[in-house]
């Protein structure tokens, strides 16, 4: 049912634990890895590689984009994307089949999402899961969809002429995508308490993450200013407009 997505580029101890936590889930997943294999010392171990259900091995690197590159080879109803500086429970992806099928119609699932304030400015301030479905303008960290909407990540990227940059903002693409073309919006998933549930059930070293990037939060920033130019609204002003 979930095909489920990692980059390997420069925390491949990380991504070796994440496929062994894979490995351990409750539902059975296919694991994808997409290998940035230009340096050495960052080469994934043989014995971990032979679990893996498909590698796909490249000398480009597009940053968190790297996870749309193979994009064909996704062909399970689901697709689960994780970063690599998070460890999940044993349940995570139980927990995103039950979620999606108690609320069918939704864009992204996570269980760490993004609310803006009225200045629309990004910051990092964590929207986290309660006992109920909760909107949210963007979902970070994993973000579980159904795979047949992806494509609409490729629309999306050349309606905004978004080529100028490799380091692509692309969970924000994925969010806004989505709620563009197929007007589904991003949703935090329940949380019961059960740790074997979240996606983050360990944090794991989060060294050479684009979070470090020094304009980080202003690059985040000039693309919502940009989606919101060709249509995009957060919920503050979607709010707005359903008053008046």
């Amino acid at each position: 049912m979930v095909d489920a997505v990692i980059i390997n580029f420069k925390r491949p101890r990380n991504v070796e634990k994440i496929i062994e936590a894979l490995l351990a889930q409750t539902v059975k997943c296919r694991i994808i890895i997409y290998d940035y294999f230009k340096s050495t010392e960052n080469r994934l171990n043989p014995e971990i590689l032979e679990k893996v259900d498909i590698v796909f091995s490249s000398n480009v690197n597009l940053g968190g984009f790297n996870r749309y590159i193979p994009m064909g080879f996704y062909t399970s109803p689901y697709t689960f994307f994780i970063d690599d500086d998070v460890l999940p429970g044993t349940k995570c992806i139980e927990s995103f089949l039950e979620a999606a099928e108690k609320l069918p119609n939704f864009g992204v699932l996570g269980q760490v999402g993004r609310v803006l304030s009225s200045d629309d400015l990004y910051r990092p301030k964590d929207v986290s899961s309660s006992a109920d479905f909760r909107e949210v303008d963007f979902i970070v960290r994993a973000y579980f969809v159904k795979t047949r909407y992806l494509f609409n990540v490729l629309r999306y990227k050349w309606l905004l002429g978004y080529h100028e940059t490799k380091l692509i903002e692309d969970d924000l693409l994925l969010c806004c995508a989505l709620k563009h073309y197929e007007n589904l919006p991003c949703y935090l998933i329940p949380f019961d308490g059960d740790r074997e549930r979240l996606i983050n059930k360990e944090e794991l070293s989060n060294l050479h993450s684009l979070s470090s990037r020094r304009d980080h939060y202003a690059l985040r920033s000039f693309f919502i200013k940009r989606v919101m130019i060709y249509g995009w609204n957060p919920i503050h002003r979607r709010r707005t407009l359903d008053e008046t």
